[in-house]
């Protein structure tokens, strides 16, 4: 909100555009689908990562490369936030900040986080774009396959 207000005063049209972002976080958050599309989840991931660069200024460095299209496959609701906002954290533990990479390789959906200082120890995460996943314990399995089952690259 801190950084909203910022742009009220300096810049309007971002201001705005920030606040239409925050509303479709805070939407997908109150949501209470258990399942919903690929592309749902990516709009919010979008919407997150334009709040954080816009917070983090030149810390966060953001490559989305995904190309706009129908991606219809269910996931199960929250996943892809939550789990980018690990790779946020974690990109950005450093004070020389850190990149997010979201790509399509092959058939999946890759996010990569990593830390300019330790650029070779990015953390990947890949989703099949031909999986649903779900689970009966929601939050504790996403947890689950972020910090305990990393495909990481050295």
């Amino acid at each position: 909100m801190n950084t909203i207000r910022y742009f009220v005063r300096t810049n309007g049209k971002t201001a705005r555009d920030l606040l239409l972002d925050l509303s479709l976080v805070l939407q997908t958050a109150l949501r209470r689908d258990n399942q919903v599309s690929l592309n749902e989840e990516l709009a919010s991931v979008r919407a997150y990562l334009r709040l954080e660069q816009a917070r983090l200024s030149d810390r966060l460095e953001v490559e989305d490369s995904v190309p706009d299209r129908d991606l219809p496959q269910l996931i199960s609701s929250h996943l892809l936030p939550q789990m980018v906002q690990g790779l946020v954290n974690a990109a950005t533990s450093q004070s020389s900040g850190g990149r997010i990479k979201l790509f399509l390789s092959q058939d999946e959906l890759v996010m990569e986080g990593s830390s300019r200082a330790e650029p070779d120890q990015a953390l990947l995460l890949k989703f099949p774009k031909n999986v649903t996943v779900e689970h009966p314990d929601g939050t504790r399995y996403r947890w689950r396959l972020l910090y305990e089952n990393p495909d990481r690259r050295r």
